[in-house]
């Protein structure tokens, strides 16, 4: 009783007991190991994206007009060398959309086999399969057509040996616009001057 007369209270302590404890430690442990295989795969990922754009042996060049005018033809000259002491070989050539928004691509010498849509690579892959010997060279002649004025450039992605070992190369073309079509000049009809005295 309290000096008031009023009972005591009384406080009851209560002490909560995970009982799963065993079961939570095992989940910890679980999620730590997922983490540690995931940021495994990422890092994995990541070396194995690294080694697959690069092809030791193989060097690329692109030769064609930097800036070309609406309606021209022009020609865009790959050259793959191969500096390896085996051979190799093309397999694909991917060629960025937004280089060919604005660029039609008419012939290729040698001809690609098939050409298809990439959406993933918003790109278009050429089928080439073409060897390449040893200390030799492959040269590819895309003959293209300007369509629209503009500034349009990405990624040729030559896939060397495999479709995923891809060397990339930007290329870069300025379309200008055509210019107006020149008008012949205008010509006035004067009337020949008046002979001197006459009407006199």
């Amino acid at each position: 009783m309290t000096d008031q007369g009023w009972p005591t209270p009384v406080v009851r302590e209560r002490t909560f007991v995970f009982s799963g404890g065993t079961t939570m430690k095992k989940l910890l442990v679980g999620c730590g190991l997922v983490t540690a295989l995931v940021m495994a795969a990422l890092v994995a990922g990541v070396v194995w994206l690294a080694s697959s754009s690069t092809v030791d042996g193989v060097v690329v060049g692109v030769e064609g007009p930097v800036a070309v005018t609406e309606g021209e033809e022009y020609t865009l000259v790959l050259t793959i060398r191969n500096e390896s002491g085996r051979e190799q070989r093309l397999v694909d050539l991917d060629i960025a959309d937004s280089y060919l928004d604005g660029v039609v691509l008419q012939s290729s010498e040698p001809p690609f086999s098939s050409s298809q849509h990439v959406p993933v690579d918003r790109s278009v892959s050429h089928s080439y399969d073409r060897s390449i010997p040893a200390g030799g060279t492959l040269s590819i002649r895309l003959q293209a057509l300007a369509l629209r004025p503009g500034d349009f450039a990405g990624d040729f992605d030559l896939c060397i040996n495999h479709s995923y070992a891809c060397l990339p190369h930007h290329v870069r073309t300025v379309i200008r616009p055509a210019g107006p079509v020149p008008r012949a000049p205008e010509t006035v009809a004067t009337p020949p001057p008046a002979e001197a005295g006459a009407g006199m």
